[in-house]
């Protein structure tokens, strides 16, 4: 028999990210006793977050900044005698995972999904870790590389046996999970203020930028260049509305109508998908969200979109139009 979790721990960096741990939530049959939110920001940038709807989710709760924070808390609940669970996107939580384990009596693993790369494979966390874990370091990329197939290889080795439930939107055949879309629906309700409105009345082509300046790999000239190229062969058709990534630097789109870069692009479909006549995206979570959840199919723009060719088979199925089975 399945011993009971005492606490649940939740690691996340991105709005995304919460979804996804909400929703796991939103599946039990009963309401955790304790559930402690630890949020880690991504490049600088902390994760919009709603404590009122998290404070629902568990009879008590806690909110960490801190694996200090975490560990004190571990200390005080006496977790000695008691099985956590770790609920986090993330693949590999090694920090976390070991720091829960020294203390607690045993750990569940449930691994929620992280984005479009929860269906990647080995090659493309080996590229996203010298993208974005070893962007600051001063080493040559044959050297970076090394050390992240090093760090993959060794972390998902550890890792292997350890995962107890994993929870996203597909299964391992990229078919829609309804009882998982039913329930990121359904937080997705909760969590879209019911107020939230665009800058006009009007009618948008909603453009959802991915960070492609803030990462390396295009210069903020070119994907100016490329919007303008986008804009010129959308005129008469609407205004463009742009997205911004979180981590964005959103002064860059300044001629362009542009919401605040931490806005969830889901509370624009939520909220007011009939003021948006079009969809254009890069290769990201947003164009299966947007399709599967909504219904609304996208265009992906190749302009802004380097990544597209270092993705997996499955991963560029479930950003293509149509159906990814």
């Amino acid at each position: 028999m399945e011993r009971e979790v005492d606490l649940y721990v939740c690691k996340f960096s991105s709005w995304y990210h919460l979804l996804g741990v909400l929703a796991y939530f939103k599946r039990l049959k009963t309401k955790p006793r304790c559930i402690a939110f630890l949020a880690t920001p991504f490049k600088g940038v902390s994760a919009r977050t709603n404590e009122r709807v998290m404070s629902e989710c568990a009879e008590e709760v806690f909110f960490l900044k801190s694996l200090d924070e975490l560990n004190s808390l571990l200390l005080d609940a006496g977790c000695e005698r008691k099985c956590v669970g770790l609920v986090t996107p993330t693949k590999r939580p090694y920090r976390v995972y070991k720091l829960i384990s020294s203390k607690a009596a045993s750990v569940k693993l449930i691994l929620t999904e992280e984005g479009l790369g929860s269906y990647g494979g080995y090659l493309q966390d080996v590229k996203a870790y010298v993208r974005e874990d070893l962007a600051r370091i001063k080493l040559p990329l044959p050297i970076k590389y090394a050390l992240s197939l090093a760090v993959i290889f060794l972390s998902n080795s550890y890792f292997k046996f350890l995962v107890n439930e994993r929870c996203f939107i597909f299964d391992s055949s990229l078919r829609l999970d309804q009882r998982m879309s039913t329930s990121y629906l359904d937080v997705l309700d909760t969590l879209s203020p019911m107020d939230f409105s665009l800058p006009g009345a009007g009618k948008y082509i909603l453009v959802v930028t991915p960070p492609v300046v803030e990462l390396g790999l295009i210069s903020e000239e070119q994907l100016l260049a490329e919007l303008d190229v986008l804009c010129a062969s959308l005129t008469g058709l609407a205004e463009l509305l742009i997205k911004p990534h979180p981590i964005e630097d959103v002064t860059k789109y300044r001629k362009f109508a542009v919401l605040p870069a931490d806005t969830p692009a889901e509370w624009i479909l939520m909220r007011c998908s009939e003021q948006i006549v079009q969809v254009v995206t890069p290769s990201s979570t947003f164009a299966y969200v947007s399709k599967f959840l909504f219904g609304r199919e996208t265009s992906r723009f190749s302009g802004f979109d380097p990544l597209y060719e270092t993705l997996t088979d499955r991963q560029q199925r479930l950003v293509a139009s149509g159906r990814a089975w």
